[in-house]
C-alpha cells in the first residue's frame, strides 16, 4: 500500500517536472528566438572568430527576442560559459571603452565591458565580464589571440554568459556573422565553436 502511494506521488512530481521544464522550454522560444538581424547595414559583413579559444558554446538569446535584445541590442547574442572563461576579440581592434568597477553578481548595474573598434569603424561590445580580470585600457590595440578579460555575470543577467553585439561607432546594431556556423548567424540553442576546438 505504501509503496503504491509512493509511486503515484512520485509520478505525479515527474508529471509536474516534465510540465515545468516543457513550459520553460516553450518560453524560451517565445521569448529568447527572434528574427535574423539582417536588415542593418551590412558593415559586419565579414565572419567573425567566436570570442573564446576553446569548445563549444549555447546561444542562449539570440537577436530582435522579446526579452532583452531589442532596440539598440537588436543585433545581440548571448553565449552561455562558465564564469572565468577567457574572452578573446572576434576582430583585431583598437580599445574605445572599458567598465572594470562593478560587481561580479546580478543586478540592477551596469555590466563590465570592453568595446574594441575595428579598422572600419565598426565596434565591437563584450559584456557581463569579471572586472578585474579585465586586462586592457582604453587606446590599447588588440588580436584575436590577446585575451581582453573573463565572463561573468555582472549587470543586469540572471545567469554566467557573454553579451556580445556588433554596432556602428555611434552605437546602430549591425549584424554579427561567425565562422564555422552556417549561414553565419547562429539561432537560440544553437553551439558555436571556437576555431581550433576539438569538440
Amino acid at each position: 500500500m505504501v509503496s503504491k502511494t509512493l509511486v503515484k506521488i512520485a509520478s505525479r512530481v515527474a508529471a509536474v517536472i516534465v510540465g515545468v521544464a516543457l513550459l520553460a522550454a516553450a518560453a524560451g522560444f517565445v521569448l529568447l528566438r527572434g528574427p535574423p538581424c539582417l536588415d542593418a547595414a551590412d558593415g559586419a559583413a565579414a565572419r567573425l572568430r567566436a570570442p573564446w579559444r576553446r569548445g563549444c558554446r549555447w546561444v542562449t538569446q539570440e537577436n530582435n527576442t522579446w526579452s532583452s535584445h531589442r532596440g539598440r541590442f537588436r543585433c545581440s547574442f548571448d553565449f552561455l560559459m562558465p564564469p572565468g572563461t577567457a574572452i578573446y576579440p572576434a576582430r583585431a581592434g583598437r580599445v574605445v571603452m572599458v567598465e572594470r568597477h562593478q560587481p561580479n553578481r546580478p543586478g540592477f548595474f551596469r555590466a563590465n565591458v570592453v568595446v574594441v573598434e575595428h579598422a572600419d569603424q565598426t565596434r565591437a561590445t563584450y559584456a557581463h565580464l569579471i572586472g578585474p580580470s579585465i586586462g586592457v585600457d582604453v587606446g590599447d590595440v588588440v588580436t584575436s589571440t590577446s585575451p581582453i578579460g573573463q565572463s561573468g555575470m555582472s549587470g543586469r543577467t540572471i545567469y554566467p554568459h557573454l553579451h556580445f553585439q556588433v554596432t556602428t561607432a555611434d552605437g546602430a546594431p549591425l549584424p554579427a556573422r561567425f565562422v564555422g556556423v552556417p549561414e553565419g548567424r547562429p539561432r537560440f540553442l544553437e553551439r558555436v565553436c571556437a576555431e581550433d576546438s576539438s569538440e
